[in-house]
């Protein structure tokens, strides 16, 4: 006695159909990992404007990487520091460019100097506070709604 029996569609079909359906299932944990990580820099970043937190995006780089970003052009020098916090590590003056000197109101009062030296703005590193609250769930994120049975 013979049971026959055909496997429609073709094994290969199915194969690149599981290949397709590991790809997507990669880069859907990516977008959420990368989201997660957008939320919570969107969270803990400075705020004076909103400019800076609105900037923060993320996206794919490919079918294995994504990326989170702030587009604003000062979010490095906010994320990094300036001046003598910064990666240079020392103060920097402000001069006239075409004046003897320069001239300000401060606190009310009328200022006239020959240069302003910055110490400069210490770090606020908001993408690296997002990665590490984040950071212990990633597996977690990644898999989402992934069953193993």
């Amino acid at each position: 006695m013979d049971i026959k029996f055909h496997l429609d569609p073709d094994p290969r079909q199915i194969a690149q159909k599981l290949k397709k359906d590991i790809a997507d299932v990669i880069q859907s944990g990516l977008l959420r990992v990368a989201g997660a990580i957008e939320a919570e820099a969107v969270a803990v970043v400075p705020r004076r404007t909103s400019n800076l937190a609105n900037s923060i995006r993320k996206y794919l780089t490919g079918r294995n990487s994504a990326v989170v970003t702030a587009t604003t052009p000062y979010a490095v020098f906010v994320h990094e520091g300036t001046g003598m916090y910064g990666p240079e590590k020392r103060p920097f003056d402000i001069r006239p460019k075409d004046k003897q000197a320069l001239a300000f109101t401060w606190m009310g009062k009328k200022i006239v100097v020959k240069k302003v030296t910055i110490k400069g703005q210490k770090p606020q590193k908001f993408f690296e506070q997002a990665v590490r609250k984040v950071q212990p769930r990633f597996q977690e994120i990644f898999l989402g709604g992934v069953k193993f049975d």
